[in-house]
């Protein structure tokens, strides 16, 4: 929900639900994995969402799980990767992604964020850039990066 709030501020959250009551028996559960998307405060089907704010609650979950299991594990991170996934997002949630990004690096405690985008607003939006063109790479932008 920290990783939504640095994208929408207060208009979206998730939670799981793990147990499900059985319709067959009152009072007996089964176990579930549901995903319930809170907007405003109430809850909203996934497939009402838009493209851009599926793949962004999606990200989301995706991420936090990540960096749920890197804490429960041990396991240092220092660099997360994402690959094309703001590729289908209007300008505006594109730069809200990159917010998300931004925020699941402090949270995960990495080093940096590594990530794959052809859209303006997320390129422009990154720290360094490594441009790919002619075979040959380029670093824009950032301090001084060691070979």
């Amino acid at each position: 929900n920290e990783l939504l709030d640095s994208c929408f501020g207060p208009r979206f959250s998730v939670r799981f639900d793990t147990l499900r009551q059985k319709k067959s028996a009152k009072g007996e559960y089964s176990e579930a994995f549901d995903l319930l998307v809170m907007d405003r405060g109430r809850e909203t089907p996934v497939e009402s969402l838009s493209g851009g704010e599926k793949t962004i609650v999606g990200e989301a979950v995706g991420l936090a799980l990540s960096i749920y299991n890197a804490r429960k594990s041990s396991i240092r991170w220092e660099t997360i990767w994402r690959d094309e996934v703001a590729g289908a997002l209007d300008p505006e949630n594109a730069s809200r992604y990159v917010l998300m990004l931004r925020r699941a690096r402090e949270l995960a405690h990495v080093e940096q964020v590594i990530f794959v985008a052809h859209q303006p607003e997320v390129v422009e939006a990154a720290d360094v850039r490594l441009v790919v063109a002619g075979g040959r790479v380029a670093v824009e932008g950032g301090a001084e990066v060691a070979a």
